[in-house]
């Protein structure tokens, strides 16, 4: 049906552009000429490529808006992965993962993203990493390759978004919001059921871009030192190169966008798993 309907609009929009050809050949030629004279062929020439530039003018923001509203689904895409993933880590372990994981010294050791990659048919890489050595070790590192090489990842690409045409997939475009009363505080995890204000009201995963984050590297945006107005462009906090918001994927796993006229009030509240607020209707709008 698609395809019907694209084969009908090229012929809508090539038909006045071969009358204006047709008016004009009709203009040049004697023969034509004596039936309806040549200054109203090449009028009705001009005419029929004025119609041309109309239909062009009305097409190019269609054609434009395609590519993007492609890549912001197949954002959307990887983001209902990444929740998936975190689900079926919570129905294995009885919990969401931690925002990262810590050595015996207390310092951070590995991000969620390398907790989840069983769970995103990564089996093989995880099981290269080396759990109990921090993230940049010398063989952490050389499982992860070059941090400066977009394309030496085997992260998968499923942390990228394809509209931060900047960032190729080096870094994250994903990443948890931390805090207390967040989806986490660093090491610590929460269970759905721990999430008073109702999974489905909880913002667990969000998009970001400038934050400049390798996929491996266990940082996140801190709620203490993040703006919560979306796409704000003075600070770091959820963003995306969507034009008009940003994704985010709530804690039962459903994906949404944001839009940047969302109260930052309203954001930050989405942020908390127990803070009592009222957010459904903040949801059903957008």
């Amino acid at each position: 049906m698609d395809d019907a309907l694209g084969i009908l609009f090229v012929f809508l929009l090539l038909l006045p552009l071969g009358l204006g050809f047709l008016s004009l050949y009709r203009a040049v030629n004697p023969y034509a000429r004596r039936r309806r004279g040549a200054v109203r062929e090449v009028l009705t020439g001009l005419g029929w490529f004025v119609l041309f530039g109309l239909l062009v003018a009305l097409a190019l923001p269609s054609v434009g808006a395609a590519p993007q509203a492609a890549r912001r689904s197949l954002c959307s895409n990887n983001l209902r992965r990444i929740m998936l993933a975190m689900h079926n880590y919570h129905d294995k372990y009885g919990c969401l993962p931690p925002a990262y994981t810590l050595d015996k010294n207390g310092r951070p050791l590995h991000t969620w993203r390398v907790l989840l990659l069983p769970f995103l048919e990564e089996q093989a890489l995880y099981e290269r990493i080396r759990l109990g050595a921090s993230y940049d070790s010398p063989h952490n590192q050389a499982v992860f390759g070059s941090a400066g090489s977009a394309y030496s990842h085997p992260m998968p690409r499923v942390f990228w978004c394809p509209s931060d045409k900047e960032n190729q997939g080096a870094t994250t475009n994903h990443v948890m919001i931390l805090g207390p009363h967040t989806i986490s505080n660093g090491p610590a995890s929460v269970r759905l059921k721990d999430i008073t204000d109702g999974p489905a009201n909880t913002i667990a995963v969000v998009e970001t871009y400038g934050l400049d984050v390798p996929r491996y590297e266990p940082r996140d945006l801190r709620a203490d030192q993040m703006t919560f107005r979306i796409n704000d462009p003075e600070s770091f906090g959820i963003a995306s190169r969507h034009p008009g918001g940003a994704q985010v994927g709530l804690a039962d796993g459903s994906v949404r966008f944001l839009q940047e006229s969302l109260d930052p009030h309203d954001v930050e509240s989405l942020t908390t798993i127990n803070g009592g607020e009222n957010v459904s209707a903040v949801l059903r709008e957008w």
